[in-house]
């Protein structure tokens, strides 16, 4: 019996695998269509330009107390750290939402090359949080330096390494949504995900007081907010901590390797 050209099309096209351009792809198209995406990026948009202007304005309301030592950019970056808190919470739920409602069956059946899948939602998630923390940094230096002005210490964007610390602060942002994606692989439960990561960003902030000295000297700065503080600096006013631009973010690209190599291990090794 012949089997007809068309049948024949439909059996190559469903053998043939997709390409890693088809799933970056066809992931857009399912973050595209979940309204919560837009509102997890304009609220980390939102929210860390509005503290960072607000920061400035309690800065200069206080400027008598706090000249000494002031530096412009990173002082109207701070908000940044903030905007972080809804980036993890996204990237997060890159993952983990598709393990709640159970439609990761759906897609593995569809790209049953998990290795592939997983590096299509790496590349999704870090150009969106890398487009979100670029508009976050540089919203921020603008609407921090408008307020500085109103004290004649503000800067400009040509000055010298502002335009470099400006596009630091978005790769920051980009490699804590990598981070978060990892951990949300390895928990697949948003809760426990957003814990965990919560910890590893905020924890050793919150207690490095209560840590010993040892500890706070050749631990905390290799955390992943400590380590990358220095990228929202200019290079000709990086504090002397220990721990320069290049090297935090070559620790925050260590950190992401650590949460994405055992994800991929036991990404492929898991049921379902």
């Amino acid at each position: 019996m012949t089997v007809p050209a068309t049948d024949d099309k439909v059996r190559r096209d469903v053998t043939t695998p997709l390409r890693l351009s088809g799933v970056v792809r066809a992931e857009w198209v399912k973050i595209r269509s979940v309204r919560s995406t837009y509102a997890l990026l304009i609220a980390a948009v939102v929210v860390s330009v509005a503290l960072s202007g607000l920061i400035a304005w309690a800065t200069m309301s206080t400027w008598e107390d706090r000249a000494e030592g002031f530096e412009p950019v990173s002082g109207s970056l701070i908000g940044l750290f903030f905007g972080q808190i809804a980036i993890m919470v996204f990237s997060i739920l890159v993952i983990s939402a598709e393990y709640t409602t159970g439609s990761i069956r759906g897609t593995l059946i569809a790209v049953p090359d998990r290795t592939r899948l997983l590096l299509a939602k790496v590349i999704i998630t870090a150009a969106l949080a890398l487009a979100a923390g670029l508009v976050m940094s540089f919203g921020s230096f603008f609407v921090g330096q408008a307020v500085y002005a109103t004290r004649g210490v503000e800067t400009t964007i040509g000055a010298d390494g502002v335009l470099v610390a400006l596009l630091r602060g978005g790769l920051l942002i980009c490699m804590t949504g990598v981070i978060a994606l990892g951990v949300g692989f390895l928990a697949r439960q948003s809760s426990a995900a957003i814990g965990v990561t919560f910890g590893i960003y905020f924890l050793p902030i919150l207690f490095s007081g209560f840590l010993p000295e040892w500890f706070q000297k050749n631990v905390i700065k290799y955390m992943p907010n400590t380590s990358s503080a220095v990228m929202l600096y200019p290079d000709p006013a990086v504090p002397d901590v220990g721990v320069t631009p290049m090297s935090g973010f070559l620790t925050l690209s260590a950190w992401a390797l650590a949460m994405l190599i055992p994800a991929a291990l036991l990404f492929n090794r898991r049921d379902s």
